[in-house]
């Protein structure tokens, strides 16, 4: 009955205090807001947050976080403009804004769905929004194709299943193309030979590979991988890159020495 009686007062003195200071959030009387201004604390809130995804960051990317004279506890200062990020976001803000009303100025008619532009659309979850090529391109200049394909494997482990970086086998085939077609035909056949290896039922990616061998002069290599492709999709376009390459076997073969 006594402890009845204790927790009833409890809850009554609970009751009667008075209510203790109501919770201030960041995003409530936030200060020097320039372009998102007009939005309510929850949806800057969300609108933050929505930055922090798009660009794997977090909130120290744009805004100042310091410990105060005094303390031991840093606190993040969000009103100060000090950091160079926030100015860029800002730019960025009204440069997505502009696109945004151009886009649906065109006037495609009353059932046309607009795809509005968003930081993702860009980002992608990282922070500076570069395509796997480029990411590629710096590792093939560092340490060649076995470098580049060890970065691929390592951001494919990484980020594979999101829409940061594509790992499609076309992207990849594509990518060996254009090395080769740049004059660096041995790198950018380890490359072709790497996708054929990871996506041997890719009747592209074949096709790429036997493209790149046949410009080697490789063309065994070439017939194997044509041969592969048109196993995979049979059409008359590798049909005939198969018979080009079979033909420059069958004169490789037949030239005799000095012939030129």
């Amino acid at each position: 009955m006594k402890k009845n009686i204790a927790l009833i007062a409890l809850i009554s003195t609970a009751i009667a205090a008075p209510p203790a200071t109501a919770f201030q959030s960041v995003f409530d009387n936030a200060k020097n807001l320039r372009v998102l201004k007009t939005l309510s604390a929850a949806e800057l809130r969300e609108t933050m947050r929505g930055f922090s995804f798009a660009l794997g960051v977090r909130c120290t990317h744009c805004h100042v976080r310091e410990t105060p004279e005094g303390s031991e506890r840093p606190v993040m200062i969000f009103d100060r403009d000090d950091k160079e990020n926030k100015l860029i976001a800002r730019k960025m803000l009204t440069m997505v804004a502009d696109i945004n009303a151009k886009i649906t100025g065109l006037g495609r008619g009353e059932n046309h769905i607009y795809q509005p532009v968003t930081c993702t659309t860009c980002h992608r979850g990282q922070n500076k929004p570069i395509l796997i090529q480029t990411v590629l391109d710096a590792a093939l200049k560092k340490g060649g194709a076995e470098e580049a394909i060890s970065q691929y494997i390592e951001l494919k482990e990484r980020y594979y299943g999101g829409h940061t970086y594509d790992f499609t086998p076309f992207t990849f085939a594509e990518y060996a193309q254009t090395i080769a077609s740049g004059g660096d035909l041995e790198n950018g056949a380890i490359l072709a030979a790497y996708n054929t290896k990871s996506h041997p039922n890719e009747a592209y990616g074949q096709q790429i590979l036997g493209q790149i061998n046949l410009a080697r002069e490789d063309y065994i290599g070439a017939i194997a991988a044509f041969e592969a492709a048109n196993k995979i999709r049979p059409n008359r376009f590798i049909q005939g890159l198969l018979k080009k390459a079979q033909d420059a076997e069958a004169a490789a073969k037949n030239k005799k020495p000095g012939d030129d």
